[in-house]
């Protein structure tokens, strides 16, 4: 599964409770998560496959449901 993979499917994202990883999700039998970022130095968003860093992004992808 490739980073841009990842942004271009519909993934339902759940709420965590961590301000720093608000969002979580199982794809494929791996888990997903979103890093915020200290934007605008840093991308806003920061995608996690396993714990792994896999993507760097500004814009939340339109076929992703929080």
């Amino acid at each position: 599964m490739t980073a841009v993979g990842q942004l271009d499917r519909r993934i339902h994202w759940e709420a965590t409770g961590d301000p720093r990883e608000p969002h979580r999700a199982r794809l494929d039998g791996q888990t997903l998560s979103i890093r915020l970022g200290d934007f605008p130095a840093d991308a806003l968003y920061t995608l996690l496959l396993d714990g792994e860093v896999v993507a760097e992004f500004d814009d939340w992808p339109a076929l992703w449901v929080r």
